[in-house]
């Protein structure tokens, strides 16, 4: 194992305490476990096993097409992959890489790397352009069915 930082994003308005950013700056140099490796060895409150989690989650949000689910259905998996009891912790501790949505009652879960401004982290799809130029087309058709319907 060796030790991998997570790419951070960090929000134009957030800024964090001098203590906390230096243990951020510590954890980034934490050695990296892979969400598909045993994890049996790690001691539950651990920096590591933590670490474990923010790449578990990292992974999983990575693999929807939205980068985003319920917090709710996300910690409903804990029990099914060993995750430790104080889970919901890895997002609101690590601001740089998740963001919390509080729309309509509902907390999501969103991965900021898939949404940031000057470098997408993750490929766009190739399916991508051909559903956008699809969409284009049934616009256009239908600017051109309103114009044969109508009578001049």
């Amino acid at each position: 194992m060796e030790g991998i930082e997570f790419p951070l994003f960090p929000s134009k308005g957030l800024r964090l305490r001098r203590k906390i950013q230096d243990w951020l700056e510590e954890f980034q140099k934490l050695l990296y476990v892979s969400p598909y490796e045993d994890y049996s060895h790690l001691d539950p409150n651990s920096d590591i096993a933590e670490k474990r989690v923010v790449g578990f989650f990292h992974e999983l949000l990575s693999l929807f097409v939205e980068h985003s689910a319920e917090r709710k259905k996300l910690l409903s998996l804990k029990k099914y992959f060993g995750l430790p009891q104080k889970v919901h912790k890895a997002f609101e501790r690590h601001p740089h890489m998740f963001y919390l949505s509080f729309k309509n009652k509902t907390c999501t879960a969103i991965l900021k790397e898939a949404y940031g401004d000057d470098e997408l982290a993750i490929e766009r799809h190739p399916m991508l352009m051909v559903r956008k130029k699809y969409i284009r087309l049934m616009k256009e058709s239908e600017v051109v069915d309103r114009q044969i319907a109508l009578p001049p």
